[in-house]
């Protein structure tokens, strides 16, 4: 356990000695900091896992990290904003979160694209009850449609790893940036409701002729 220690704050030192060689001041946000060693304690912890575990901790992963930056850009109390993401809300499902991060510009197409494939990708490890792996035919074939994995990636594990940390990467960004989006600015009621009021007068006297 020791050894494992001495192992995991090797790699955060590596890690941080090349975030500090890729960025052009060694003032890195502390937050920015704390982001990049999680990731890097839960890729060590992918590499542990067998395929199907690898494959539902990296989409539960992704599915937090979207979920975060969805409700940090969202408007409204705490209360309406979790609604949303309830049993029976419009963004209850991985899909549904994804297709409006798209829609909304939070999220790139090809983004998109490899989100929705990794999640298929979970959807067959966690549904079947056959022993299956990234070798089998169909998740091979989805592994083979992905954009973002990097071109050293050899196995399809590899593939869908490196795009896993590609999303993980960005989202995490995006989410150190995010901010809210502005709410519209309210109108006086009551000239709402005058005006409003003299559209319908007219409109009903108009109609009738």
């Amino acid at each position: 356990m020791a050894d494992e220690h001495i192992s995991e704050q090797a790699d955060y030192q590596r890690i941080i000695s090349l975030i500090e060689q890729l960025l052009p001041t060694k003032q890195i946000p502390t937050n920015f900091m704390d982001a990049a060693l999680k990731y890097m304690a839960f890729r060590s912890e992918l590499l542990k896992e067998s395929d199907r575990g690898c494959s539902l901790l990296s989409v539960s992963y992704l599915d937090c990290l979207l979920e975060d930056l969805l409700k940090a850009k969202m408007l409204g109390s705490q209360k309406h904003v979790n609604g949303l993401f309830e049993l029976n809300g419009p963004l209850a499902t991985l899909s549904s979160r994804i297709l409006i991060s798209y829609s909304l510009g939070i999220i790139s197409k090809y983004e998109m694209e490899d989100f929705q494939i990794v999640r298929k990708i979970r959807n067959e490890f966690g549904h079947s009850f056959e022993i299956i792996d990234f070798e089998s035919s169909k998740i091979k074939s989805y592994c083979n449609n992905f954009k973002l994995h990097v071109p050293t990636a050899g196995t399809n594990r590899d593939k869908f790893i490196s795009v896993i940390s590609y999303l993980a990467g960005a989202l995490n960004t995006y989410l150190l940036g995010a901010a809210k989006y502005s709410e519209p600015k309210e109108m006086d009621l009551d000239w709402l409701k005058s005006s409003h009021a003299h559209f319908m007068k007219f409109a009903e006297t108009n109609l009738r002729k």
